[in-house]
C-alpha cells in the first residue's frame, strides 16, 4: 500500500511533463526559384528548373510536394510536380520549345496530434522567363 502514492505522483508527473513538452509552431516558407542554362536556350534544349525551400523547420522544407505551374492567359497550367529532399530542394528538367514564364507553389501543410500543432503557410515562387530563341 506505501507504493500506490508513489504509482500516482509518477503517474501524474509523466502526464503533466506531456502537457509541458506540448507545443504550437506557425513557420512561413519561402520558396526560391532558378533555371539553367542562364540565358537563351534552343527550341528542346534541356533547361533544368530548381530551387529550395528556406524554413528553420525541417517540417516545412523535407518531403513536400512543389508543383510547377506556366503561366498563360486564364488558368495557368500545370507542368510538373517533385517532392523536396531532406533539405527542401527539388528539381524539374524542362524540353520547352517556346518562351515561357514559370512559377513553383507550395501548399499549406498542418498537423496536430496530442497537443504538438505544427503549422507551414503556403507559398509561391516569383516567375521565371524561359527564353527559347528561334520559337
Amino acid at each position: 500500500m506505501k507504493r500506490l502514492p508513489v504509482i500516482v505522483a509518477s503517474v501524474s508527473a509523466l502526464a503533466f511533463a506531456s502537457v509541458a513538452v506540448a507545443h504550437t509552431f506557425f513557420a512561413t516558407p519561402s520558396l526560391t526559384i532558378h533555371k539553367a542554362p542562364v540565358g537563351a536556350t534552343s527550341p528542346g534544349a534541356t533547361v533544368v528548373v530548381y530551387g529550395k525551400i528556406l524554413s528553420g523547420r525541417s517540417f516545412c522544407r523535407a518531403n513536400r510536394v512543389v508543383r510547377l505551374f506556366r503561366v498563360r492567359p486564364g488558368p495557368n497550367r500545370l507542368l510538373a510536380s517533385d517532392i523536396t529532399d531532406s533539405e527542401g530542394e527539388y528539381i524539374f528538367i524542362r524540353h520547352p520549345r517556346r518562351d515561357q514564364r514559370v512559377y513553383t507553389r507550395i501548399r499549406a501543410r498542418s498537423s496536430t496530434s496530442y497537443g504538438h500543432s505544427h503549422n507551414c503557410a503556403a507559398d509561391r515562387s516569383r516567375n521565371r522567363f524561359i527564353n527559347v530563341t528561334g520559337s
